[in-house]
């Protein structure tokens, strides 16, 4: 999965990247808002989509450091500036705001993310206890199948050996000739007599 912030630096030298601006105000961004879920809206993969670009155009960059406006193109930085890059669903990264702010920010987020988790477990307990129903209730079935399987193939491979056996015998005298050996058992009986 791409980071935030990702961009690709075109063969021009333009800084193609994704803004609120874009995604929420345009006939495109609106397209790729239900084209994929909320957690691409920011990687390669929507750049490509919201302009329509193939993807061997350009070069695909990303940079999660935040300490330094110098790690991100001067476009980017005029559009973290501006807030432009405030997207939905994505956490507000280390290094934009001074050390206690940004603590402050992040005990609220671990609070919220808590919550979240606490009531994702459940139902993520929940469809484990259905799956795992379903999942017996179909070994139970798929067992059951095979089992058939297995006796009506069992007489069919009795037939077939049976049937085998004088072939099997048959080639095994005929080895115990050596002038019907091949090359690599002649050789290796003829090292042994050594």
């Amino acid at each position: 999965m791409c980071e935030f912030i990702s961009w690709k630096e075109m063969p021009d030298g333009t800084i193609r990247f994704l803004t609120k601006t874009m995604l929420y105000h345009t006939r495109r961004g609106g397209e790729l808002r239900r084209h994929t879920s909320q957690e691409d809206w920011v990687g390669h993969g929507a750049i490509d989509f919201y302009y329509e670009d193939e993807r061997a155009n350009g070069v695909q960059k990303e940079c999660t450091d935040f300490s330094s406006p110098d790690n991100f193109p001067p476009v980017i930085v005029d559009a973290i500036l501006s807030g432009e890059m405030a997207l939905p669903g994505v956490y507000v990264p280390e290094g934009l705001l001074r050390a206690p702010l940004y603590e402050e920010y992040k005990k609220k987020c671990d609070v919220l993310d808590a919550e979240y988790k606490k009531k994702c477990d459940v139902l993520d307990a929940e469809y484990v206890k259905k799956r795992d129903a379903l999942y017996e209730e179909y070994v139970k079935k798929r067992d059951a199948v095979y089992e058939e399987y297995v006796k009506k193939c069992a007489p069919l491979y009795a037939e077939y050996v049976k049937k085998c056996a004088p072939l099997y015998a048959e080639c095994w005298e005929l080895f115990k000739n050596p002038e019907n050996r091949s090359e690599a058992w002649c050789k290796k009986e003829r090292e042994e007599r050594k």
